[in-house]
Protein backbone atom coordinates (compact mmCIF):
# COMPACT_ATOMS: atom_id res chain seq x y z
CA UNK A 1 0.00 0.00 0.00
CA UNK A 2 1.43 3.55 -1.04
CA UNK A 3 2.24 5.42 1.95
CA UNK A 4 3.65 9.03 1.05
CA UNK A 5 6.69 10.79 2.32
CA UNK A 6 6.10 13.66 4.89
CA UNK A 7 6.78 16.02 2.37
CA UNK A 8 3.87 14.83 0.03
CA UNK A 9 0.96 15.73 2.70
CA UNK A 10 2.02 19.00 2.34
CA UNK A 11 2.23 19.63 -1.25
CA UNK A 12 -1.25 17.65 -1.42
CA UNK A 13 -2.92 20.20 1.18
CA UNK A 14 -1.40 22.95 -0.49
CA UNK A 15 -2.85 22.18 -4.23
CA UNK A 16 -5.36 24.16 -5.27
CA UNK A 17 -7.08 21.57 -7.91
CA UNK A 18 -10.11 19.52 -6.73
CA UNK A 19 -8.78 16.50 -8.70
CA UNK A 20 -5.82 16.89 -6.36
CA UNK A 21 -6.69 15.54 -3.12
CA UNK A 22 -5.47 16.72 0.56
CA UNK A 23 -4.49 13.49 1.98
CA UNK A 24 -3.89 10.14 1.02
CA UNK A 25 -6.68 8.43 2.62
CA UNK A 26 -8.47 10.84 0.05
CA UNK A 27 -7.33 8.84 -3.04
CA UNK A 28 -9.42 7.05 -5.33
CA UNK A 29 -8.52 3.09 -5.33
CA UNK A 30 -6.93 3.50 -8.86
CA UNK A 31 -4.88 6.59 -7.60
CA UNK A 32 -3.62 4.40 -4.74
CA UNK A 33 -2.65 1.61 -7.16
CA UNK A 34 -0.78 3.05 -9.74
CA UNK A 35 0.79 5.01 -7.16
CA UNK A 36 2.24 2.45 -5.52
CA UNK A 37 2.60 0.44 -8.87
CA UNK A 38 5.09 3.22 -10.38
CA UNK A 39 6.85 3.93 -7.14
CA UNK A 40 7.45 -0.02 -7.24
CA UNK A 41 9.22 0.42 -10.77
CA UNK A 42 6.08 -1.92 -11.98
CA UNK A 43 5.01 -0.49 -15.55
CA UNK A 44 1.66 1.04 -15.12
CA UNK A 45 -0.91 2.38 -17.13
CA UNK A 46 -3.72 4.36 -16.23
CA UNK A 47 -6.99 4.48 -17.89
CA UNK A 48 -9.97 6.07 -16.35
CA UNK A 49 -12.32 9.15 -17.44
CA UNK A 50 -11.69 12.98 -17.64
CA UNK A 51 -11.34 14.38 -14.61
CA UNK A 52 -10.43 10.92 -12.10
CA UNK A 53 -7.37 12.21 -10.75
CA UNK A 54 -4.78 10.58 -13.69
CA UNK A 55 -2.15 13.42 -13.37
CA UNK A 56 -1.64 13.07 -9.61
CA UNK A 57 -0.95 8.92 -10.30
CA UNK A 58 1.89 10.08 -11.97
CA UNK A 59 3.01 13.28 -10.61
CA UNK A 60 3.59 11.98 -6.86
CA UNK A 61 6.01 9.29 -8.43
CA UNK A 62 8.08 11.69 -10.24
CA UNK A 63 8.00 15.03 -7.74
CA UNK A 64 9.42 11.77 -5.34
CA UNK A 65 11.96 10.89 -7.84
CA UNK A 66 12.97 14.49 -8.78
CA UNK A 67 13.13 14.64 -4.63
CA UNK A 68 15.85 12.35 -4.70
CA UNK A 69 17.37 13.28 -7.20
CA UNK A 70 16.66 11.42 -10.07
CA UNK A 71 15.03 12.66 -13.68
CA UNK A 72 11.79 11.92 -15.19
CA UNK A 73 11.10 12.26 -18.74
CA UNK A 74 7.42 13.65 -19.53
CA UNK A 75 5.77 13.12 -22.87
CA UNK A 76 2.49 14.89 -24.12
CA UNK A 77 1.21 14.72 -27.41
CA UNK A 78 1.22 18.20 -28.43
CA UNK A 79 4.01 21.25 -27.20
CA UNK A 80 0.86 23.16 -26.09
CA UNK A 81 -0.39 20.59 -23.63
CA UNK A 82 3.37 20.28 -22.11
CA UNK A 83 3.79 24.04 -21.66
CA UNK A 84 0.29 23.98 -19.95
CA UNK A 85 1.38 21.06 -17.84
CA UNK A 86 5.03 23.02 -17.27
CA UNK A 87 3.02 26.24 -16.28
CA UNK A 88 0.70 23.82 -13.54
CA UNK A 89 4.17 22.51 -11.60
CA UNK A 90 5.50 25.65 -11.84
CA UNK A 91 2.91 27.33 -10.06
CA UNK A 92 2.41 24.36 -7.51
CA UNK A 93 6.43 24.47 -7.00
CA UNK A 94 5.69 28.52 -6.17
CA UNK A 95 4.18 27.41 -2.98
CA UNK A 96 7.13 25.37 -1.88
CA UNK A 97 10.59 27.11 -1.79
CA UNK A 98 11.74 23.72 -0.29
CA UNK A 99 10.85 21.61 -3.31
CA UNK A 100 11.56 24.28 -5.36
CA UNK A 101 15.12 23.85 -4.81
CA UNK A 102 15.56 19.90 -5.77
CA UNK A 103 12.60 19.82 -8.30
CA UNK A 104 13.54 21.53 -11.43
CA UNK A 105 11.03 21.43 -14.12
CA UNK A 106 12.08 22.17 -18.18
CA UNK A 107 10.91 21.83 -21.59
CA UNK A 108 12.95 20.40 -24.56
CA UNK A 109 10.71 20.90 -27.29
CA UNK A 110 10.77 22.81 -31.03
CA UNK A 111 10.20 25.47 -28.93
CA UNK A 112 13.21 25.92 -27.32
CA UNK A 113 16.72 27.13 -28.12
CA UNK A 114 19.70 24.83 -28.28
CA UNK A 115 21.26 26.53 -25.24
CA UNK A 116 18.48 26.33 -23.47
CA UNK A 117 17.47 22.45 -24.48
CA UNK A 118 21.38 21.99 -23.64
CA UNK A 119 20.73 23.76 -20.20
CA UNK A 120 17.34 21.41 -19.03
CA UNK A 121 18.87 18.43 -20.24
CA UNK A 122 22.00 19.02 -17.93
CA UNK A 123 20.33 20.88 -15.10
CA UNK A 124 16.55 19.61 -14.79
CA UNK A 125 15.18 16.47 -13.12
CA UNK A 126 11.61 17.08 -14.86
CA UNK A 127 11.68 17.33 -18.54
CA UNK A 128 8.58 17.48 -20.83
CA UNK A 129 8.16 16.96 -24.41
CA UNK A 130 6.13 15.43 -26.77
CA UNK A 131 6.88 12.83 -29.27
CA UNK A 132 8.32 14.54 -32.18
CA UNK A 133 10.75 16.17 -30.27
CA UNK A 134 11.77 13.20 -28.80
CA UNK A 135 12.48 11.70 -32.10
CA UNK A 136 13.73 14.37 -33.87
CA UNK A 137 16.30 15.84 -31.56
CA UNK A 138 16.59 13.42 -28.32
CA UNK A 139 16.93 10.37 -29.94
CA UNK A 140 19.27 11.70 -32.56
CA UNK A 141 21.37 13.72 -30.71
CA UNK A 142 21.70 11.28 -28.04
CA UNK A 143 25.38 10.90 -28.23
CA UNK A 144 26.31 14.76 -28.41
CA UNK A 145 23.63 16.26 -25.80
CA UNK A 146 21.13 14.03 -24.16
CA UNK A 147 23.17 10.65 -23.31
CA UNK A 148 23.78 12.00 -19.57
CA UNK A 149 19.96 13.09 -19.55
CA UNK A 150 18.56 10.00 -20.98
CA UNK A 151 21.00 7.98 -18.17
CA UNK A 152 19.13 9.12 -15.56
CA UNK A 153 15.75 8.81 -16.34
CA UNK A 154 13.68 6.76 -13.43
CA UNK A 155 10.17 7.16 -15.19
CA UNK A 156 9.05 7.95 -18.76
CA UNK A 157 5.03 9.02 -18.33
CA UNK A 158 3.16 8.68 -21.63
CA UNK A 159 0.50 11.33 -21.33
CA UNK A 160 -2.40 10.94 -23.60
CA UNK A 161 -1.74 7.20 -24.33
CA UNK A 162 -4.76 6.97 -26.92
CA UNK A 163 -3.60 9.75 -28.86
CA UNK A 164 -0.46 8.18 -29.78
CA UNK A 165 -1.30 6.19 -33.53
CA UNK A 166 -0.82 5.62 -37.06
CA UNK A 167 2.78 7.80 -37.63
CA UNK A 168 2.19 9.65 -34.94
CA UNK A 169 2.44 6.71 -32.59
CA UNK A 170 5.15 5.35 -34.31
CA UNK A 171 7.79 8.00 -32.40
Amino acid sequence: MFHSPCWMRSVLKGLDRVQLLASEDSFFSHQTTAIDSAMRGIHTLVCTGTGSGKSLCFLLPVLTAAMNNETSLLLFPTKALAQDQLSKLVSVLEKFPDLKEKIKPGIIDGDTSHAERNSNAKNCNVILTNPDTLHAAILPGWKATYKTLLGRIKYVVIDEAHMYEGVFGTH
